[in-house]
């Protein structure tokens, strides 16, 4: 196999061959990461991936314009699991050769052993957590055609945010049950308590773009993380498409905290459903949204017409065809179907956004069958009982604060399948929030009205509870 960079003349090489683009990415001064494409033929390639490079005499590394084999002071480690699958399966034959071309340290110990004590080694090479575990399950991947899931996962994440006077720290349990299902964890509290800045923090943390990890007993390792939100004021970071390491940002804002456009919300759906024909996740797709989205709406009546042609056709106009909650429910299926990988953690702010609460139900049922299909897991921060119903209360946190005194507890009542009133009174405490009815009810009784003149107001169908509270006016003095 030869290697070229992307500055070799395109008419000089011999193909197939794998294609090297520099990324200008810095790793804390290091800058030692390339895009590779593999050329089949002049005219068809394959993305495969990141990959970092890491040289012993220089922390910007530069690579031979064409090569069979990189130098003896260079190695080589794929950025994620998905770069070592994408070779294999593009180069059956021929994948094991390209690695040890490549100096490949999740392929050869030996050559792991002389760069492990280069100062890039961890700052650079294994900055991101999906690095670190491409390093770790690689050479099991290629060889024996298995991948280690995490059945014991849990964590602590411990970070002081701005203007909070203590950290705020929540345990997150994951760990694989028969018993429950573990694969969400919720926050839940007041507006003001730090539930999204804090959510935000942890992508920068677990991504590693920040040094600080505020993990223990260490940093989780994930295939990828994904942040979702449909608010216009989150704190996920929004990263370039340029950057490297395997984070994505569904949502409507730009890298530049800008609304996307209508044209940009189009590009993505377009170019989140040519990932999922891509990936062969097209019945998935299907299946799932069909139930809950009236694909006919929009020239899908069946699967088979989910295909490059009507992708080229579909636009955030033609989305309009849907409810505006229907709209959201489609933008979110669809990028996090083309972009969750196995071992995905999932970042979710406040999924009731914009959505009735029918539709929030049906969200959440999809979202649980695509976290079970991928083996992921997600932490959910919401003020929806809804969502709240279908999680046991050991996997919620509920986030309060005194004065700038954050603390995190344990919710008191059994959350899982209690009724959405007892939820909404007793842990989101609407109880303690004197009712627009009540209010009014009593101004009219303030006027000397009668329960039945009153009720004739209404043309006398008045509810049953507005009647009962009526009555119990008249036995206080409110």
């Amino acid at each position: 196999m030869k290697f070229y960079s992307s500055s070799f003349s395109s008419n000089e090489r011999k193909y197939p061959c794998i294609t090297f683009y520099k990324n200008n990415w810095n790793d804390y001064g290091w800058v030692i990461t390339y895009g590779l494409t593999l050329r089949k033929s002049y005219n068809e390639e394959v993305h495969l991936g990141d990959i970092k490079i890491l040289d012993k005499i220089t922390s910007e590394t530069v690579i031979p314009e064409n090569f069979t084999k990189l130098p003896v002071n260079q190695c080589s480690l794929g950025q994620s699991l998905e770069y070592y699958e994408l070779v294999k399966q593009n180069l059956p034959q021929d994948f094991e050769s390209v690695f040890k071309a490549l100096n490949d340290i999740a392929i050869d110990d030996e050559i792991k052993k002389d760069f492990e004590s280069l100062d890039g080694y961890q700052t650079a090479l294994l900055r991101f957590g999906a690095a670190s575990r491409a390093l770790d399950e690689a050479k099991m991947l290629l060889f024996e055609n298995r991948r280690r899931f995490s059945d014991d996962m849990e964590f602590t994440y411990t970070i002081k945010l701005p203007e909070a006077d203590l950290p705020h720290s929540a345990y997150f349990d994951f760990k694989q049950t028969d018993s429950f299902p573990f694969r969400i964890n919720v926050i839940i509290g007041k507006n003001g308590t730090g539930k999204t800045q804090f959510m935000g923090k942890m992508v920068n943390s677990i991504s590693g773009l920040e040094h600080i990890s505020g993990f223990t007993p260490f940093t989780p390792q994930f295939n990828k993380i994904i942040s979702i939100s449909y608010s216009l004021f989150d704190d996920f970071p929004k990263p370039n498409d340029t950057t490297v390491f395997s984070y994505k940002y569904i949502g409507l804002r730009t890298n530049d905290e800008e609304i996307i456009s209508d044209a940009k919300l189009s590009e993505k759906l377009r170019n989140a459903f040519q990932y999922i024909i891509r990936l062969e996740r097209e019945s998935e797709w299907f299946n799932i949204v069909n139930n809950i989205i009236p694909l006919e709406n929009l020239g899908l009546t069946t699967v088979d017409d989910l295909n490059m042609k009507w992708v080229e056709n579909i636009s955030y106009e033609k989305s309009k065809r849907l409810s505006s909650g229907q709209s959201i429910l489609l933008f979110i299926l669809t990028e996090l179907i083309a972009n969750i990988q196995e071992e995905t953690l999932i970042l979710f702010d406040e999924p009731e956004t914009h959505l009735h609460p029918t539709a929030i139900a049906e969200l959440m049922n999809c979202f649980s069958i695509i976290l079970e299909t991928y083996k992921s897991f997600a932490i959910v921060s919401t003020h929806s009982p809804i969502v709240l119903q279908d999680v046991p209360s050991r996997y919620v946190k509920v986030f309060d604060r005194i004065g700038n005194t954050p603390f995190v507890k344990a919710l008191e009542i059994e959350s899982f399948g209690e009724n959405i009133s007892i939820l909404t009174n007793s842990v989101f405490q609407t109880s303690n929030v004197k009712e627009l009815y009540k209010i009014h009810l009593e101004s009219l009784k303030n006027n000397f009205m009668s329960n039945e003149s009153i009720n004739e107001v209404f043309d006398n169908r008045l509810s049953f509870n507005a009647q009962l509270y009526l009555s119990a006016l008249d036995n206080s003095t409110f």
